[in-house]
């Protein structure tokens, strides 16, 4: 991977969350609002929401109830 520009673009992304989560911690010690975790945090559940029925309703393509329901009719299947 590193042939292809990885590595080269991922130490700006790392010192770039590091500067931004440390300015974070000081200015928490300071008694002051974080600036950049709350913005990293709400991207975050956009990407992975934090409800696992969400989330796996986006991993699997079907709804959550679609989900149960087939569990419980394989569930059937193996207990014939």
């Amino acid at each position: 991977m590193c042939l292809k520009g990885a590595c080269d673009s991922a130490q700006p992304i790392g010192l770039t969350l590091g500067v931004m989560l440390g300015t974070d911690e000081i200015l928490k010690f300071a008694n002051r609002e974080p600036l950049f975790g709350p913005f990293l945090g709400s991207a975050l559940n956009a990407v992975f929401p934090a409800d696992k029925k969400i989330l796996l309703t986006q991993l699997v393509g079907k709804s959550f109830e679609e989900i149960v329901s087939e569990g419980k009719i394989i569930k059937e299947i193996k207990e014939f």
